[in-house]
């Protein structure tokens, strides 16, 4: 019910008759801030009970466009936080945009300034660049534009903030009333962040556990003390005591965050990261992270930003890769040995994991893409023309 009137207020201005089925296209036009309450007037049969008290939030997309300049992936676009408030038998709503260094830096310069996963942007006066060091002046641009803090994807409640994530290692903390942006926190910069590694990207899609726990899962490049070959790496992230309701500071927040053991490439020296988009908690004990036949390339960007291009295109369907699932112990904070092979396969979200006693396995249903790439379709160009069905899946385990 929640997510219908979300979705709405999304496609319509608050004061316009809300629409579930016209102006779809409007969900990817830019949209006003709205920074204070306002209360939704809209005909409601029966009544809201007087004892619902709370928020729900999104957040997604929130400006497509700066001057001439249109983001090409629906990932990219400046993100936006959407609150909906429930108090005495009325709902109220309000959004803002997330005030992250990029999208200040964009409404400053009033174009598309730094490069996004898909929406590339050429370095400053490139007209004035040499034609043998444009490449090298376009790499340097993609490293001063990554990580992105645009934290587009999700929201969660974590130790009094409304915590914005991206697929990135910075998140933003924000009010939960007045949803403005206070800061901008690099998880890196955690005391317990392992050294040597490098994180390329994080699961925005976490959960929190019944201990008030947050979990999401990292992939990043391990350089060992005195090896020359660096190892691709794939680790679990928990912020402790995310539940907390008083605000911690950012330097608590840091404190909170601890790092798993490393799960390895089987073939160590292959340096292809598989890319993962959310996981599942199986129990209470154990969580599910599905890798995908989607490759990240690292070495791959060298040619990317030379050519001028985004670093989606360090992403590849392989498909005659595998997909696998991993088991990963939250109380050891290990993985456990075994590795589950499936058919060749793209996953965005599972619909649920559970433990079956009576069968002793693990079930997880998911949505999923055979012999596709969904992130690929996710730019706007090619949402225009194309969508791969997604079907329903069962696997256990």
């Amino acid at each position: 019910f929640l997510l219908l009137i979300f979705a709405g207020i999304f496609c319509s201005d608050v004061n316009d008759d809300i629409s579930l089925t016209e102006n779809v296209g409007r969900a990817y036009q830019s949209m006003s801030e709205i920074p204070e309450p306002v209360e939704l007037k809209t005909e409601i049969i029966g009544t809201v009970p007087k004892w619902l008290f709370g928020s729900l939030y999104r957040n997604g997309p929130g400006k497509f466009e700066y001057g001439n300049d249109t983001f090409e992936h629906l990932f990219d676009p400046s993100a936006m936080i959407q609150r909906l408030h429930f108090e005495d038998g009325r709902v109220f709503y309000q959004r803002k945009l997330i005030k992250s260094t990029h999208t200040l830096l964009n409404m400053k310069e009033k174009r598309i300034v730094l490069t996004e996963m898909g929406t590339w942007t050429e370095p400053e006066n490139t007209d004035e660049i040499h034609a043998e060091d444009i490449s090298k002046e376009r790499c340097k641009h993609l490293l001063n534009s990554f990580p992105t803090d645009n934290t587009v994807v999700s929201v969660f409640p974590i130790h009094g903030w409304i915590v914005a994530f991206t697929e990135s290692p910075i998140i933003t903390l924000n009010d939960r009333i007045t949803l403005e942006t206070e800061h901008i926190l690099d998880i890196r910069n955690a005391p317990a962040f392992p050294e040597g590694l490098a994180l390329t990207t994080v699961v925005a899609h976490g959960v929190t556990d019944k201990n008030g726990d947050f979990w999401t899962f990292a992939t990043g490049v391990w350089t060992e003390q005195f090896a020359f070959i660096p190892k691709v790496v794939y680790l679990a992230v928990k912020i402790a005591n995310a539940s907390k309701l008083d605000k911690s500071s950012p330097e608590e927040i840091l404190e909170n965050i601890s790092f798993s053991d490393f799960l390895f490439n089987s073939n160590v020296r292959d340096f292809k990261m598989r890319y993962f988009h959310s996981f599942v908690q199986a129990s209470e004990d154990f969580l599910i992270l599905p890798f995908t036949s989607v490759e990240i390339q690292p070495d791959a960007i060298l040619n990317s930003c030379k050519n001028g291009q985004p670093p989606i295109e360090m992403m590849n369907f392989n498909k005659n890769a595998d997909g696998f699932y991993r088991i990963f112990d939250k109380k050891t904070m290990k993985w456990l040995l075994k590795e589950f092979i499936s058919e060749t396969t793209f996953q965005m979200h599972p619909i649920q994991g559970f433990y079956d006693h009576e069968s002793e396995e693990f079930v997880l249903d998911t949505l999923e893409i055979m012999n596709h790439d969904m992130i690929q379709e996710k730019v706007f160009s090619s949402m225009i023309s194309k969508f791969s069905i997604v079907k329903k899946g069962r696997i256990t385990m």
